[in-house]
């Protein structure tokens, strides 16, 4: 007979010889949320549920190189990349919420796949297919921590030694300095270990190429007007369309057309002339004089 009682801020589920505590209870809840652990399977037998939960919710995918057989997604991804998964339950009148990570679920609910039925003391569900939102039966196992941790490794080196088709030359470095910040928009577009990653270096070689370590003779000139919009160039203007736009008279659209600019440019540059010059005679007496720049 199950036994369901509330003690501060937590709920107890017992059957008379196995007890488990619910997660802190918030104000807004309806119902005691339980962690899908083996104590909680041992009190109650939910397998089948959550069986069917997975076969109704999760679709196959082709989403890893590691295994030949597909991957199966289902629920939300939290912040780690692994789903979390929820499931409702009633038995004997008392209603209970039971929540976990998807392939954890996946591991209860098809221990045919499996040695054990529980998670040992010490041992954890891991992936063969590093893909952290599978719940695929066929690709978990039961592993430590340890373990776990050296597979990732060995999959990221796999990964980093096909990747490895480029080679550090005057042509890959102006791409490592765009994304790492030195672009005409001053945007870190990614992390030197993400492109390290991706492009199969060491980190400390792309700290080298941005820090201007190694091909310090290399230049970003040509690689930035080659991805500049047209926006971003800085135009070129005559005396007579300086002295246009300086006077004032004229729609910044309307001078756009007139010009062949854009509406951005002509703004840009009203706002040089103003700062350069304090009245309009001066720079009017300055455009005759070739002044400007």
């Amino acid at each position: 007979m199950l036994k369901l009682r509330k003690y501060g801020n937590y709920y107890t589920l017992s059957n008379g010889d196995l007890k488990v505590r619910s997660i802190k209870i918030q104000p807004s809840q309806e119902t005691p949320k339980f962690r899908i652990s083996n104590t909680l399977l041992q009190i109650i037998n939910i397998r089948d549920l959550l069986k069917e939960m997975i076969k109704k919710s999760c679709r196959r995918y082709t989403a890893s190189k590691f295994v030949e057989s597909q991957c199966l997604f289902g629920g939300g991804k939290g912040p780690n990349g692994y789903q979390n998964g929820c499931i409702t339950v009633e038995i004997d009148d008392i209603k209970l919420t039971i929540i976990g990570q998807m392939h954890v679920f996946a591991f209860y609910a098809f221990p045919e796949y499996f040695v054990d039925a529980f998670v040992p003391h010490g041992l954890m569900v891991c992936h063969h297919c590093d893909v952290p939102a599978c719940c695929n039966p066929e690709h978990l196992y039961l592993g430590t921590s340890s373990n776990n941790g050296t597979d990732a490794a060995t999959r990221r080196m796999m990964a980093a030694r096909e990747l490895h088709t480029w080679r550090l030359d005057a042509l890959i470095v102006p791409l490592i300095r765009f994304l790492s910040g030195e672009n005409p928009f001053r945007i870190k577009l990614m992390s030197q270990t993400h492109i390290a990653h991706c492009l199969g270096f060491s980190q400390a070689t792309i700290s080298e190429v941005c820090k201007r370590k190694r091909y310090t003779q290399v230049t970003m000139n040509e690689f930035n007007s080659m991805l500049k919009p047209a926006e971003y160039r800085r135009p070129d203007f005559t005396p007579k369309e300086d002295e246009m736009i300086a006077l004032n008279v004229i729609h910044d659209s309307d001078l756009a057309i007139m010009l062949n600019k854009t509406r951005s440019q002509i703004h840009s540059r009203r706002s040089y002339l103003k700062r350069k010059f304090k009245d309009v005679k001066d720079i009017v007496f300055a455009l005759y004089r070739n002044d400007l720049i």
